[in-house]
């Protein structure tokens, strides 16, 4: 009896793992010019869902989304990629290369087809990848099924807070410049003449806390006021728009995990593919 406990036991831990990694291939797919990006795509092509792209905050890679399992949670039910944008995680560099919200989101759209991952796409975009998905849908409006704003960076951050604010944090992460940060900007502000969002389901996560962010130790290093502001603009993109906030920091997907998850499900019950 115990030998066939200890073989239940271990059949029970086999289905758990795989649960967590079927269907997962990470591989470096080129994007042009012999430069390769790094994909993880997991989860299979669902008929009538939306493929889910995770994109990371600045100077993030792609396991950001899998730290608290996000990915391989959405994973069960519909296809996901999260991937490494240059200069990031396993992912190529190239000086040479501009690395402005337009060229952030051409390599990415690059990246989806030279993969043969199916659109339509669900973006779901932590700080500032947040413009990035603006643009990719701005360039690419009918590949574009919906985007969560996970607590994304609003062109007029600088307005409110200050260059130093956003500067120095563009600078700390190594990923970008600040002259990549001012023709990002010019860029998202022509964009949005379009109004490309106007139909499109979105969802906006915020945070409530900027800085230290527990129990111990409360306390935003921000004006709260301020950054709200900037959320509420966010979310008078789209007609089509849930905005919620959440009581976390601005790593949403870290702190409350199962706040973005909720919001990918309930989003995709939103879109309409048929």
């Amino acid at each position: 009896m115990q030998r066939f406990s200890k073989m239940a036991l271990f059949m029970v831990v086999i289905l758990l793992l795989s649960a967590t990694t079927a269907f997962a291939q990470t591989s470096k797919v080129d994007v042009g010019s012999g430069l390769e990006l790094l994909i993880d795509v997991q989860g299979t092509s669902v008929p009538g869902k939306p493929t889910v792209v995770f994109d990371s905050g600045s100077g993030d890679d792609h396991t950001v989304w899998q730290t608290a399992y996000v990915q391989q949670q959405i994973a069960q039910s519909t296809l996901t990629v999260s991937y490494d944008r240059a200069g990031l995680g396993q992912s190529d560099d190239d000086a040479n290369i501009a690395k402005n919200g337009v060229t952030k989101a051409t390599q990415l759209h690059t990246l989806l087809q030279n993969a043969n991952i199916p659109g339509p796409y669900l973006f779901v975009s932590h700080s500032i990848s947040g413009v990035f998905a603006r643009t990719y849908a701005a360039l690419y409006p009918s590949e574009v099924a919906g985007i969560i704003f996970v607590d994304s960076t609003h062109e007029d951050v600088v307005q409110e807070f200050g260059e130093e604010f956003i500067r120095g944090d563009i600078e700390y992460s190594g990923e970008f410049t600040w002259s990549d940060w001012l023709t990002t900007d010019q860029q998202i502000r022509q964009l949005s003449a379009q109004d490309a969002l106007r139909n499109t389901p979105i969802t906006v996560l915020s945070a409530n806390c900027h800085g230290v962010c527990d129990e111990q130790n409360p306390g935003s290093l921000i004006d709260e006021t301020k950054w709200a502001s900037l959320q509420n603009k966010i979310a008078a993109l789209s007609d089509d728009v849930v905005h919620t906030t959440v009581d976390s920091g601005h790593y949403i997907q870290l702190n409350k995990p199962q706040a973005v998850i909720s919001a990918i499900n309930a989003i995709v019950t939103r879109i309409n593919l048929q």
